[in-house]
């Protein structure tokens, strides 16, 4: 049975609580827009216009998925504004009789842009993923299919939201069984993906240190995206089980956890962006690799993969003697490669 909390009390310090972290997302996510249209040591791109700089961006995913993050991210918490207006100023009812209806367009469209914050922040996930296993196609196959039953459980959970009465109760069977597995299916996702992304990371510290790489900078940029990722994956994962907690053991305490959950998807996806953006740029590190040619080219390859955050992470020297065309469409995203690299950096840019 439903806890004793007030309804009221509830939905009054979800209001306050989520414009605190819609806040954040926002600073944050100004922060993501502009490191990745004007990168602090965007040394190849300086000569760049700023039209053309925004361009460029505009073509990156996860530029994309910051705007659509934003876009649905705000019209949720509009909605829980308005909600609070339309409780406290326009309803005829009272507060508590407005709160307790969730049959109301407003509730629905509120439920709509969370699943569309979940899925937007799960496809960007997967991107990096894809993108850091050197575009593996086999390692993104599962969270592809849990993003797929994502999809689905949040098109039919907003349906029934769609089709809900007066009075009826948002802990109802057939809401649980879509809502439940709505949040089983996004922390799989997020748990896989954060996962094997982490392993990648300290695998390739690993294997750097094995074959003769010598890191001169005074930072170690593998060990700093490590621990961005564990702790940004932590604070998502750490929500969404507390929200399958407490809607199992129907707690009215669900709606302020179920209110900010896309929020805190939106804080994790642009803190990655923005620590890796600020600390790399500060920090950055060169890794001379004396190592053959075989390890040579899963440099390059790796260099490519630091696209998906998309920042400067990470300056790469190695001395190789061809398989240079990789190396060229990454001159303006801070990775550099061979002895030759600032040649090539400024005849792609010339070419841009």
């Amino acid at each position: 049975m439903p806890d004793s909390v007030p309804v009221v009390s509830v939905s009054l310090a979800n209001v306050a609580i989520e414009s605190v972290l819609y806040g954040i997302f926002f600073v944050l996510n100004v922060g993501s827009t502009m490191l990745i249209c004007f990168p602090l040591n965007g040394i190849t791109c300086a000569k760049e216009s700023i039209s053309r700089r925004v361009q460029m961006a505009v073509k990156k995913p996860m530029f994309l998925g910051i705007i659509a993050l934003f876009i649905s991210i705000t019209g949720h918490w509009i909605c829980t504004v308005l909600r609070l207006f339309g409780a406290v100023v326009f309803s005829e009812g009272g507060p508590l009789a407005y709160y307790e209806d969730l049959s109301q367009d407003l509730y629905t469209i509120k439920i709509g842009f969370i699943e569309a914050s979940l899925i937007i922040a799960d496809s960007m996930l997967i991107y990096r993923l894809w993108m850091i296993w050197s575009r593996n196609y086999c390692v993104i196959i599962i969270p592809i299919l849990t993003l797929i039953g994502l999809i689905v459980c949040g098109v039919g959970g907003t349906n029934v939201f769609a089709h809900y009465v007066p009075g009826q109760s948002v802990f109802s069977s057939v809401t649980q069984a879509w809502v439940i597995s709505d949040g089983i299916f996004t922390l799989l996702t997020n748990v896989y993906s954060s996962t094997l992304i982490g392993y990648r990371i300290w695998w390739t510290r690993r294997e750097s240190r094995y074959s003769g790489a010598v890191q001169v900078g005074s930072g170690n940029n593998l060990s700093s995206a490590l621990a961005i990722f564990v702790e940004s994956a932590l604070l998502y994962t750490t929500w969404t089980a507390v929200f399958i907690a407490t809607y199992a053991t129907e707690s009215r305490v669900e709606s302020v956890i179920a209110d900010c959950w896309a929020v805190v998807a939106g804080i994790s996806f642009c803190l990655i962006n923005v620590r890796i953006g600020l600390g790399w740029a500060r920090n950055p590190s060169v890794m001379v690799s004396t190592i053959a040619a075989r390890q040579q080219a899963y440099e390059v390859n790796m260099g490519e993969t630091w696209l998906a955050y998309p920042m400067q992470p990470l300056a790469i020297h190695v001395h190789q003697a061809e398989d240079t065309s990789q190396m060229d469409s990454l001159s303006c995203s801070g990775v550099g490669g061979g002895p030759d690299s600032g040649t090539q950096k400024n005849e792609s840019s010339g070419d841009a």
